[in-house]
């Protein structure tokens, strides 16, 4: 498997130049974090997108056929405990 490129050592963090470990040759680089926060909604969460996720996850669980009953309520209440620990208070 090939190795990720490796910045050298002496270089500020902002003027890193990556190098492809097979070759040596530099790797062009861009810092793409704001084009990148622009594409990604961050004002509100949608609630309807999270609860669908979440009721995909547990419909993973209940459908597993490699868990046993025990298994899937033991991995679905670790769950509901999480989202529970995670939930703003009201």
């Amino acid at each position: 498997m090939p190795q990720p490129p490796v910045p050298p050592d002496d270089r500020p963090a902002d003027e890193v130049a990556l190098t492809d470990p097979a070759t040596g040759e530099p790797i062009p680089a861009a810092d793409m974090r704001e084009a990148f926060s622009r594409m990604s909604p961050t004002d509100q969460p949608e609630p309807d997108a999270d609860r669908a996720f979440v009721d995909g996850r547990l419909e993973m669980i209940r459908t597993d056929p490699t868990l046993t009953e025990a298994q899937k309520e033991a991995a679905i209440a670790e769950v509901l405990e999480k989202l529970h620990r995670r939930a703003p208070d009201s």
